[in-house]
């Protein structure tokens, strides 16, 4: 069984330029919760659900190159320790971090997302909560 290290590489490639695109409208949507801009938000989920279906294609992708190199469900880190030649192994291993680290930086920045929408909902319940009282008189 052989792995098509060009294919797994232009994968790799392709996945690093989307999770990339994902990054930077994970950061504009940030800036969007901040400054309360809706348009902006839409514009930005609709993106993000695109470079997400695109993400998952070539996940799926990469899995089909790897698969022919071995059966089992190996992580990517897995898959290069098997590689002989340390000239790709050593190329792989960078895109293999490169990719981590923009997806740890995906991560990291839609938990901020997570909690600045949370906040914008308990801000929201205690001003409906104040209309409510203000309009209906306690007894």
């Amino acid at each position: 069984m052989v792995l098509d290290i060009k294919e797994f590489e232009k994968v790799l490639d392709k996945e690093i330029n989307v999770y990339l695109k994902i990054e930077k409208c994970v950061l504009e949507k940030k800036q969007s919760l901040v400054v309360g801009d809706l348009n902006k938000l839409k514009v930005i989920d609709f993106e993000l659900n695109k470079y997400s279906a695109l993400a998952k294609k070539l996940e799926e992708e990469r899995n089909k190159v790897t698969s022919s190199f071995d059966k089992n469900n190996l992580t990517l880190k897995e898959i290069i320790e098997k590689i002989e030649e340390k000239e790709k192994r050593d190329r792989l291993t960078t895109l293999r971090e490169k990719l981590k680290k923009i997806v740890n930086s995906v991560k990291s920045h839609n938990d901020i997302n997570v909690k600045l929408i949370e906040h914008a909902l308990k801000m929201l319940e205690l001003s409906v909560l104040a209309i409510a009282k203000a309009l209906i008189p306690e007894n």
